[in-house]
């Protein structure tokens, strides 16, 4: 395979996961660790402008997806009541 079919396969794979599972790769789940270490990488050349242009947007739309999909607190579960209480956050 070249450089960008491979680019494209970890493109689509990380997509599809995102958009099935509604969550970004986690570091908790091996068998994801391969997405994410893909993610950050590409992430790095982004940011270091080694990432070739006709790839920028596409990769662009990918950091938005992952930024919608943003965890914001994950001991924070928001329960809908009637009336406008907190957050219930677990008691250790």
């Amino acid at each position: 395979m070249t450089n960008d079919e491979l680019w494209d396969a970890g493109y689509m794979r990380l997509l599809n996961f995102m958009h099935s599972h509604a969550r970004r790769p986690s570091k908790h789940h091996p068998e994801e660790h391969a997405m994410l270490n893909w993610l950050k990488s590409q992430r790095r050349r982004y940011r270091l402008g080694l990432m070739p242009a006709e790839r920028v947007d596409r990769f662009r739309h990918l950091l938005q997806t992952c930024q919608q999909l943003q965890r914001v607190n994950q001991y924070a579960y928001v329960v809908e009541t009637e009336s406008n209480q907190p957050p219930i956050t677990p008691q250790e």
